[in-house]
């Protein structure tokens, strides 16, 4: 059984140590970046954008041409804030995880982007990123929070719903013709 130690809070600095039984198996620090800073997603985004691709039944070539750029451009547009929070594995001294939350200008809270690196799910880190990002909300007073899920990736459905998100609407695009 894995558990969780938290060993050292400073600041918006978290570390937490993962544990099996007594054994320490790694430390994840989380901690927020600027957006200036979202660069170092670069590599976990291309990952995500993989995943969606290869999942992705009638949309494939949306998911083959955006670039990590015109993604960047997306995020920024009509927001008011954005929030990055990341987990790194301290012993590797890399990112595995993110999860990019933003505050729209009419008051919408949404969840842009998260994504945790393979070896590294079903460890709580998601759960703890996605913690961090409700919190912020909750703390600015947003109350209407949305997230896009890929049609393809269905799976993380059951994540988003233990925080209570749940399918409002089906939106559809008319395929190129």
């Amino acid at each position: 059984m894995i558990q969780e130690l938290m060993i050292k809070r400073c600041g918006g600095i978290e570390d937490i140590m993962l544990l099996i039984g007594a054994e320490a198996i790694m430390t994840i620090n989380y901690k927020e970046i600027p957006f200036s800073e979202v660069e170092q997603l670069r590599p976990l985004w291309e990952k995500l954008r993989i995943h969606h691709y290869e999942r992705a039944s009638d949309f494939k070539n949306d998911f083959a041409t955006t670039t990590f750029e015109q993604r960047q451009q997306k995020l920024m547009k009509n927001k008011k804030a954005i929030k990055i929070y990341v987990a790194e594995e301290t012993s590797l001294g890399r990112i595995i995880g993110y999860c990019i939350a933003s505050l729209h200008e009419d008051g919408r809270g949404e969840i842009d982007s998260i994504y945790i690196e393979a070896e590294y799910r079903k460890l709580g880190i998601g759960r703890t990123l996605m913690k961090r990002s409700l919190e912020w909300f909750a703390a600015v007073g947003v109350t209407e929070i949305l997230i896009e899920v890929a049609v393809g990736n269905e799976a993380a459905l059951p994540f988003y719903r233990q925080f209570g998100f749940a399918p409002r609407t089906y939106l559809l695009k008319r395929k190129p013709v």
